[in-house]
């Protein structure tokens, strides 16, 4: 999403993938993980004496699976199957000042939970919708959807917050969304949700 009050570029990174062939530099999510200019680690990285300012947090929800057609047709649980982290080599900070560059890591950081928001959604469904006979398109699916919903509240936030210089807008959606992700404690990573009685 570019020019943001003509004043910022931002970009968000999507991946799927059925195989194990992940960054090594990952960070997964977790309730400590504070996003700090430590994590912006591409070359681009700059503060200060800069044309643009632009914000790139390589943020991903990404669903990863091994498995014969037999284990999927019986699993219900995928929950350590999708998966939320930042890769810090793809993640880049371009601000004019530090100020600004604070705006944009404290944007960064309501946008890592945001991601592992909609994990926890897509988990939730997952666990929710799943049938014996269900294809594996089905994941797919609903996959595409949960990331449509995902780009549509992070681009309503960057204009709500104008990409973070709005503290207090930024505070309350941050809030919101860390009240959610408790809401959706059964589906963490490591979490095995209760089944129906």
């Amino acid at each position: 999403m570019s020019n943001i009050k003509g004043k910022y570029l931002c970009f968000f990174l999507f991946f799927f993938f059925y195989s194990s062939a992940f960054s090594q530099d990952k960070i997964s999510w977790s309730p400590d993980k504070v996003v700090t200019i430590e994590d912006f680690q591409s070359s681009t990285t700059k503060i200060g004496d800069v044309a643009i300012n632009s914000l790139q947090l390589g943020a991903t929800i990404d669903f990863g699976m091994k498995m014969t057609a037999a284990e999927f047709m019986f699993t219900k649980n995928f929950n350590n199957k999708v998966s939320a982290y930042l890769t810090p080599t793809s993640s880049s900070l371009l601000a004019s000042d530090e100020t600004l560059a604070q705006h944009f890591i404290d944007f960064a950081n309501y946008q890592f939970d945001l991601c592992e928001l909609y994990a926890r959604k897509l988990r939730k469904t997952l666990f929710e919708m799943k049938k014996m006979g269900s294809s594996i398109q089905f994941i797919q699916n609903h996959f595409d959807s949960m990331m449509m919903a995902y780009h549509n509240e992070l681009t309503l936030a960057m204009q709500q917050t104008h990409m973070g210089e709005n503290k207090e807008v930024l505070k309350m959606i941050h809030e919101k969304v860390q009240e959610e992700i408790l809401a959706l404690e059964e589906f963490c990573k490591e979490c095995n949700p209760p089944k129906k009685k």
